[in-house]
């Protein structure tokens, strides 16, 4: 239990590093798109899911930590885990709308998005900050996802990997 309570507190200490620094870059632009008579939501959601993005790689990160022998190990597969998370998985993902040329269900491709935490953020936050000439422009007019599902998916992203990481402490024990 007190390794838990550690790791726990250590997700959390990391994670009120990491909103206080988006909180303090985003803001200057915030503010300068409201007194220009532009809405905050699309800013406050936006700080939501980066701080939950934030929290997802923390969380992986600690399982990471937690799971693995030696400090190279887990350098390797967390650098390994970016890589495709942030990079291949959407290289992927456009290499398979090449293929079918585009022709999957809509909500198949939604789904795909739902597989990795990085492009779910990615394309909300598109939705939330560009207009829909701008979505329609980069392929992604048809992109809605509901941001309850999109909260949740990021939520579970982050509470899975830090309950292995739990797990396996105890069960080393």
């Amino acid at each position: 239990p007190q390794q838990q309570t550690h790791l726990l507190g250590k997700l959390l200490g990391l994670e009120a590093v990491l909103v206080t620094t988006l909180v303090v870059g985003l803001l200057p632009p915030a503010l300068l798109v409201v007194l220009q008579g532009g809405a905050w939501l699309p800013w406050s959601v936006f700080l939501l899911l980066a701080s939950l993005l934030g929290l997802v790689f923390l969380a992986l990160a600690l399982l990471v930590s937690v799971g693995a022998r030696e400090q190279g190990t887990a350098l390797g597969i967390a650098v390994a885990l970016w890589l495709v998370l942030v990079i291949l998985f959407d290289i992927g993902l456009v290499g398979l709308l090449v293929a079918t040329q585009g022709n999957l269900p809509e909500t198949v491709v939604e789904g795909l998005f739902y597989l990795n935490p990085t492009s779910l953020y990615r394309l909300v936050s598109f939705s939330l900050l560009l207009d829909a000439g701008a979505l329609q422009e980069m392929g992604l007019g048809g992109a809605t996802m509901p941001l309850w599902a999109v909260t949740l998916a990021l939520t579970l992203w982050g509470l899975v990997p830090l309950g292995l990481a739990a797990w396996w402490l105890r069960r080393r024990e």
